[in-house]
Formats: structure tokens, C-alpha cells, sequence
């Protein structure tokens, strides 16, 4: 059992190690008549950058939260590429506002994965695995 515990933890640790790294990309947008993270949005946006996931991947990933009633909204968008992070949450903000109303833009930051706590914790759920087995005998 004790072995079995031990591969558990390291594959755990491994898959952690082996994510691809997430970026998010920021922007805020004076926005118009259509939500940032609407589907015609997503549609135009996919259509203009010629990307090659659906609107509804596109909207999985982008964020879009008002700020007050002033019309401006803060979007974000996480991708394993930054660049393509920028250029997606840039492109939403331009077809949602319906023209170049693109207020301020933030470069893409990593988010994810994080492989020392990751390990970090499936180390501590193998010890405690092996903990209440060892009790358990």
C-alpha cells in the first residue's frame, strides 16, 4: 500500500509539473450596446482573428465584469500564449464597443499552473494517505 501511495503522490506531482502554463490578459473597454462576453461578440471576434476555436471556447475563457454605471468594462482572457491572450481581450474590447473605444490594455501575466504547491500538495496528501493507512494496520 505504501508503494501505491507513493506513485499516486508522483503522478500528482508530475501531472502538476507538466500543465502548460496559463497567461491572463487584461483590458478595459468603454463598452456599447453588446456585453463583451456575448455571443455575437465572441462570433465576430473568432471571425476577425481568424482563430481556430468556437466562440463558446473563446467565451470560456473570457471574463468581462462592469465597473459602475459608466459604461466601462474590465476584461480579462486566459490562454496558454500570451500574445494571443492580448489580441483576443483587445479584439472583444474593440467589437463590443463598437469601434477603437479600447480605454487601457495590461500585458499578459502568468496565472497558472503552479507546480511547487501543486507538488507541494500532493506530497501532503501522500503523507497523510500513508498516515491513516499505517493507523489503520
Amino acid at each position: 500500500m505504501e508503494v501505491l501511495v507513493a506513485v499516486v503522490a508522483a503522478c500528482v506531482a508530475v501531472t502538476g509539473f507538466l500543465q502548460a502554463p496559463k497567461y491572463e490578459a487584461g483590458a478595459q473597454a468603454l463598452t456599447g450596446k453588446t456585453d463583451p462576453d456575448s455571443r455575437p461578440v465572441a462570433e465576430e471576434v473568432v471571425r476577425r482573428l481568424e482563430l481556430d476555436i468556437t466562440p463558446d471556447e473563446l467565451l470560456s475563457n473570457l471574463g468581462a465584469d462592469r465597473m459602475g454605471a459608466s459604461g466601462v468594462t474590465r476584461l480579462t482572457y486566459e490562454d496558454t500564449d500570451p500574445k494571443r491572450a492580448q489580441e483576443i481581450v483587445n479584439a472583444a474590447g474593440k467589437v463590443s464597443s463598437e469601434g477603437p473605444l479600447l480605454l487601457s490594455a495590461t500585458e499578459a501575466t502568468p496565472v497558472g499552473p503552479h507546480p511547487v504547491r501543486n507538488g507541494f500538495l500532493a506530497f501532503v496528501v501522500g503523507l497523510a494517505l500513508l498516515g491513516g493507512y499505517k493507523r489503520h494496520w
